[in-house]
């Protein structure tokens, strides 16, 4: 729904001669809802109401380019060592730890 449609919603519902509950049910909304978007009108204006595009952020474990990098950099010119091997050797060597596991995927990637 754009935000001219929620801002429209939300004058039909206070204009209804029925009460907030029953129009919502008539209109199958939400009240939360409802008052959410009421509540971003009173106090952002209809900017408020935009729809705001999801924001994925970086987990807290997932690997940097570079420390992938220097996992693949490491197997490249070892390649007798194992998953664990590579995984205990950054482990002990750069600034950053990786599991036996991750080094696995990494490497079959």
């Amino acid at each position: 729904m754009s935000r001219n449609d929620k801002m429209k919603f939300i004058h039909i519902i206070e204009g209804s001669e029925l009460c907030i509950s029953d129009a919502l049910a008539k209109y199958d909304v939400p009240r939360s809802t409802y008052y959410r978007w009421k509540r971003k009108l009173l106090t952002q204006g209809i900017k408020g109401l935009q729809d705001n595009k999801p924001y994925r952020a970086i987990n807290w474990n997932q690997l940097l380019l570079w420390q992938i990098d220097k996992i693949l950099e490491y197997a490249t010119f070892n390649p007798e060592y194992s998953s664990r091997e590579i995984s205990l050797y950054i482990t002990d060597n750069e600034d950053f730890s990786v599991s036996e596991s991750t080094v696995f995927r990494r490497l079959k990637e």
